[in-house]
């Protein structure tokens, strides 16, 4: 058997967590604190901030979203795969079709300017289009779950599941030292 890593988490489920409305973007709440997950032990290791923009509607099931990706880090840290803690830092807007494109405009810049270096969201096709400039400028990649086939390019990536995928996705690059690359 292979070695086991304890696994450091700030939160049991991200449904302990309430949500803040935005101050300054409209329709767009963000969860009143992040996340951590990580190996217990880091050291002097560096801290990775991840964003993730909700843009569906979504009512108070931010969590079923975000709980799958603590899982998924979880996993990753016990199989020696994440050796840096990861911030979580989570938004919803609402985007098109009910919302505007100004609001998941700003709330993408809001989720760079708080330092992510990743971005993962659920992904409305039309909301990842109204992003894929601003997101190819900023160099922050991005994974969405739609397919839209326009989105590709640079740091954009779709990671639809299903017969959408039109090409296989192009994961972000990582640094040597295991974190993104920009």
């Amino acid at each position: 058997m292979g070695e086991t890593n304890e696994i450091s988490c700030s939160v049991r489920t991200a449904r302990d967590l309430d949500l803040l409305a935005h101050p300054a973007i409209p329709a767009t709440w963000n969860l009143t604190e992040p996340i951590y997950v990580g190996p217990a032990d880091t050291g002097a290791s560096p801290l990775v901030t991840v964003g993730f923009l909700s843009d569906m509607p979504i009512g108070d099931s931010l969590a079923d979203y975000l709980d799958p990706i603590i899982l998924a880090l979880e996993d990753a840290v016990q199989e020696s795969r994440l050796r840096h803690r990861v911030r979580i830092e989570a938004s919803h807007v609402c985007g098109l079709p009910t919302g505007r494109p100004e609001d998941v405009l700003a709330a993408y810049h809001d989720l760079v300017g708080r330092g992510c270096v990743l971005i993962l969201s659920t992904g409305v096709t039309n909301n990842a289009l109204v992003l894929r400039d601003t997101i190819n400028t900023s160099q922050v990649p991005y994974i969405t779950m739609a397919g839209p086939p326009g989105l590709p390019g640079g740091t954009a990536s779709p990671s639809p599941t299903g017969a959408t995928a039109r090409r296989p996705p192009s994961w972000p690059r990582t640094s040597p030292s295991g974190v993104i690359a920009g």
